[in-house]
C-alpha cells in the first residue's frame, strides 16, 4: 500500500512544472489507510498525477451480439457534468478515465472496468466510487447508479458529435510553445467544429505528459478565437492569421504569457506508459534512498531540475516512525497550499464545539448566522451535521462565484457575498439528500462555527 501511493506521487512529477504552478503536495502514510480526502483539492492531486494514464482493468468477456464499449459518454450526477472515456487495448482489456468538468477534475483513472455481456462495471479507486449498469440501445446508453456512500443514478450517452461538412478556418492540429520561467513547454490544440458551428477543442502539454485536457467556453467569430482549460485554471485568447496557419495571442494564468500556434499536419499522440517492476516493501527510515534513487533523473534534467524552481515534499508515518524528504527547491518545513485537506480540521473543530457544548449536530446552521440573513424555512432545514457529511443539499460551489483570480478563486469571496447566496437560496433541506460533495457547504460550516466561538476561522482553528 505504502509503495502503491508513493509510486502515485512520482507520477506526479510528469505534470508539476511551472505550467501547474500551483499544484503542491504533501503525503502522510500509515499501514492502515491512504486514502484521505477526495474532490476539489485531493481529486485534483489524483488528477495532475495521472494525467498521462490510463487504467487498465480486467479482461472483458463479449456476447457476439453485443457491442464492444469504447469511446466517449457523457452523464449528469445532480449538478455535475461527467464524461468518461473507454479504450480498447490490443489484448482485449478495457481501460478508462473520467472527467467532472464543473470541478477542473480531468483524466481520473478508473478500475476494475468488466463487461460482460450487456453488465459494464467501473470503480474509481482515488474517489471511493464505483458505477454498474447496463449496455443499451446498441452501446449508445450506459445506464446505472454511481455508488459513493449512497448510490445515485448516472446514465451516460454516447458523446457524439456531428462533424461539419466543411471544417471551419480555426478547425485543425495546432502547436506552440510556452515560455514559462526558464522552461519552454510544448502545448498542442486539437480543434473541431460540429455540423451546428459549434467549436471544441483539447488540449496536450507534451512535455508535461498530459494529455486530453477537455476546453470549455470555446469561441470563433470573425478571426478571433478563444478557449479556457478549466483543468490548469487557464485561458487562451487571440487571433488566426490572415493565410490560416497561425494563431497568434496570449496564455493567461496568474499572468499572461504570449502564446502562438502554428498549424500542424499531424497530431503528437501520448507516449506508452510503462511501469518499473514491483519491488519489496521498505520501512520509513529506508524511504529516502528509494526516494532518491527514482528521483534522481527528474532531480539531474527534469521536472525538479534546479531551473523549474519546483519541488517536492513526502511525509510519511509507519510504525509509529516519523519521516519527512524535501526534494528540489522544496524544504522539511515548507509552507504549502492544502485544498480540501482544510476540511479535516473544520470537522476536528466541529466535533471539539460539540465536545465543549458550545453547539449540536443536528443544530440547523441558520442560528449560527447573523439575525436577518436567511428566514427559517417551512420544513426540514440544514444541520450542522448536513453539511460535515456532505448531505446538505446545496451545490458544490455558490452561483455568485466570480473570481477574479482563477489561480485563487476565493481570495474575493467573503462572508457577505455568501449570506447573499444564503438568503436567496435559503437553508431549507428537501427530503434526505444524497452524498453531494460541497465546497460551499463545508465552507458555510467553517464560518459558522467561527461566528459561534466569535472569532475569525483562522483563530478558532489555532
Amino acid at each position: 500500500m505504502l509503495m502503491r501511493q508513493i509510486a502515485s506521487l512520482l507520477a506526479l512529477l510528469r505534470s508539476t512544472t511551472p505550467f501547474f504552478p500551483r499544484l503542491h503536495i504533501t503525503m502522510i502514510t500509515d499501514d492502515r489507510s491512504t486514502n484521505g480526502i477526495w474532490r476539489s483539492g485531493m481529486l485534483r492531486l489524483a488528477m495532475f498525477a495521472t494525467l498521462a494514464t490510463i487504467g487498465i482493468g480486467s479482461t472483458s468477456t463479449f456476447a457476439q451480439e453485443t457491442p464492444v464499449i469504447q469511446g466517449n459518454f457523457v452523464g449528469t450526477l445532480g449538478p455535475l457534468h461527467v464524461k468518461l472515456h473507454i479504450a480498447v487495448a490490443p489484448d482485449g482489456t478495457l481501460g478508462g478515465t473520467l472527467d467532472s468538468s464543473d470541478q477542473g477534475a480531468m483524466g481520473i483513472p478508473c478500475a476494475d472496468i468488466r463487461q460482460d455481456g450487456r453488465t459494464l462495471s467501473f470503480s474509481v479507486p482515488s474517489v471511493h466510487g464505483t458505477w454498474k449498469g447496463s449496455i443499451e440501445n446498441q452501446g449508445a446508453t450506459l445506464s446505472g447508479a454511481w455508488t459513493q456512500g449512497t448510490s445515485m443514478p448516472l446514465t451516460f450517452h454516447r458523446d457524439t458529435i456531428v462533424p461539419a461538412s466543411k471544417p471551419t478556418s480555426v478547425d485543425g492540429i495546432w502547436l506552440g510553445t510556452l515560455q514559462a520561467r526558464s522552461q519552454a513547454l510544448r502545448i498542442q490544440i486539437t480543434v473541431t467544429s460540429d455540423s451546428a458551428g459549434q467549436e471544441y477543442c483539447s488540449l496536450d502539454s507534451l512535455d508535461q505528459g498530459a494529455f486530453g485536457l477537455a476546453c470549455s467556453k470555446v469561441e470563433y467569430s470573425g478571426k478571433q478565437f478563444s478557449f479556457v482549460a478549466l483543468a490548469v485554471r487557464g485561458r487562451w485568447t487571440g487571433e488566426l492569421s490572415g493565410d490560416n496557419n497561425a494563431l497568434n495571442g496570449t496564455w493567461t494564468h496568474d499572468v499572461p504569457l504570449p502564446l502562438n500556434f502554428a498549424r500542424q499536419e499531424k497530431r503528437w499522440s501520448p507516449p506508452p506508459v510503462t511501469y518499473n517492476p514491483a519491488m519489496a516493501p521498505v520501512d520509513a527510515a529506508s524511504m529516502q534512498r528509494v526516494l532518491s534513487r527514482d528521483l534522481e533523473p527528474a532531480l539531474k534534467s527534469g521536472a525538479l531540475a534546479p531551473e523549474t524552481s519546483a519541488g517536492i515534499t513526502i511525509g510519511i508515518v509507519r510504525h509509529g516512525v516519523r519521516r519527512v524528504f524535501a526534494y528540489g527547491t522544496a524544504k522539511s518545513d515548507s509552507i504549502y497550499e492544502i485544498g480540501s485537506i482544510t476540511k479535516t480540521f473544520t470537522g476536528l473543530v466541529l466535533a471539539q464545539m460539540v465536545a465543549q457544548r458550545l453547539v449540536e449536530l443536528n443544530e440547523p446552521v441558520r442560528a449560527l448566522l447573523p439575525a436577518g440573513v436567511v428566514a427559517r424555512p417551512q420544513g426540514s432545514e440544514i444541520s450542522l451535521l448536513d453539511l460535515i457529511t456532505q448531505h446538505s443539499g446545496l451545490p458544490p460551489l455558490p452561483d455568485n462565484l466570480a473570481p477574479s483570480k482563477p489561480g485563487n478563486p476565493y481570495a474575493d469571496y467573503h462572508a457577505a457575498d455568501l449570506y447573499r447566496f444564503l438568503s436567496s437560496r435559503g437553508v431549507a433541506k428537501e427530503g434526505n439528500p444524497p452524498f453531494l460533495y460541497s465546497n460551499l457547504g463545508v465552507g458555510l460550516l467553517g464560518q459558522a462555527l467561527a461566528n459561534r466561538a466569535a472569532m475569525t476561522y483562522a483563530n478558532l482553528v489555532a
